[in-house]
């Protein structure tokens, strides 16, 4: 197998001699065909729409890009189909939707669309080989974030590939499940935000409260990287909203002491133990949770000016209050969620309530203002 990128595209063959090969609907023979090629690598990782390959004196091209991964055995090899769009981005790692799979049956493939099955779609977490480090200490991040990721339980993360692109560049990818809905970042800010009435905006509080246990706490876990961008919920049922933590990157087992001078995370959410070079806990999660829920209520948020740094930073998270009212509330029930909440963000971390003592509260509050006597 060989394959030619595309700057070297024309010096070699027109494009009316380069077979195209769509991986969602093949023949039987380009079936066939594929399958041998795939299987013929040596290192079958990435495969792009972007070159062409030449197997059997057969040059093509794919309209898909194809990934590969261990199969959910362990032992066989799968393909994944992906989509030419990003469910997100970032500096350093981009999150790209799936089309479906490509898995094997006898001779042949067979393509799986991933909306027949979206119990188990995923989307691809691609990372670049960051500059600032070393290769050796870049591939331990990612090792470290895949073993939080499989241990927190709700993602079923499949194990990271790392691979060099065509020009060389060190990438690694890995797969995971799929969070339904979208940021809270999004609810809150996108522009046709939706409108929450107050009724759901606390049932929504007490979901992220109960997914931060679920997820995180009982895992024996600290997230280290709370913010509205790190949680996806889905609100096409109100009253009973699902809520998924994402983003396993910084995080760490509870009892791992990881003090020290390095800052990591989103700096708007980071307690200020954290600054100090103290170390994370629970009580600095809760930290991360109590701005979040006072934003869900209202809470408008200092924005970081182009000058400020870490210290200014430190100084505002530092202060133990919100940055405003929580104006969604009614006055009469303003003072008691307020007062419920505002210990969260506590400059001293052993002042900071528990996860199950917040919600607890809350959910009385809940109950008491609707007349239910049960959990929402």
């Amino acid at each position: 197998m060989t394959r030619i990128s595309t700057t070297d595209e024309n010096s070699h063959q027109t494009n009316e001699s380069i077979t195209l090969i769509n991986p969602t609907d093949l023949t039987q023979e380009q079936s066939i065909f594929l399958k041998e090629f795939l299987e013929g690598d040596d290192q079958p990782e990435v495969f792009l729409p972007d070159t062409i390959y030449t197997y059997k004196e057969v040059q093509f091209k794919l309209t898909h890009e194809l990934n590969w991964r261990l199969g959910k055995d362990g032992i066989s090899d799968c393909f994944e189909v992906m989509k030419n769009s990003r469910a997100g981005i970032g500096k350093y790692a981009t999150v790209d939707n799936i089309e479906g799979k490509l898995i094997s049956f006898s001779k042949e493939l067979e393509f799986v669309p991933a909306h027949t099955k979206p119990h188990k779609d995923r989307v691809r977490k691609f990372m670049f080989f960051k500059q600032d480090k070393e290769e050796e200490q870049w591939r331990d991040s990612i090792k470290k974030e895949y073993k939080r990721t499989k241990q927190a339980g709700h993602l079923s993360v499949r194990k990271p590939v790392f691979f060099r692109d065509n020009a060389g560049k060190l990438c690694a990818y890995m797969f995971i499940k799929k969070a339904s809905g979208t940021t809270l970042h999004d609810i809150l800010h996108d522009k046709s935000k939706m409108q929450l009435d107050i009724a759901t905006r606390k049932t929504i509080a007490i979901a992220i409260l109960n997914a931060y246990i679920e997820q995180v706490a009982n895992k024996g876990l600290v997230h280290n990287d709370i913010s509205l961008k790190n949680i996806m919920i889905d609100i096409s049922n109100p009253k009973q909203p699902i809520v998924t933590f994402i983003d396993f990157a910084f995080a760490k087992k509870i009892h791992k002491n990881d003090a020290g001078p390095h800052i990591r995370g989103t700096p708007l959410y980071m307690a200020p133990e954290r600054f100090v070079g103290e170390g994370s806990s629970t009580a600095s999660d809760v930290f991360a949770l109590g701005h979040i829920l006072a934003e869900l209520f209202g809470e408008q948020r200092i924005t970081p000016g182009p000058k400020w740094g870490i210290k200014e930073i430190y100084r505002l998270n530092k202060k133990g209050t919100f940055d405003s009212d929580l104006i969604y509330l009614e006055e009469f029930e303003k003072d008691t969620i307020t007062h419920y909440l505002l210990p969260m963000v506590s400059p001293s971390p052993e002042d900071r309530p528990t996860p199950e003592k917040i919600k607890e509260m809350l959910r009385a509050e809940y109950e008491s203002s609707t007349g239910l006597t049960k959990n929402p």
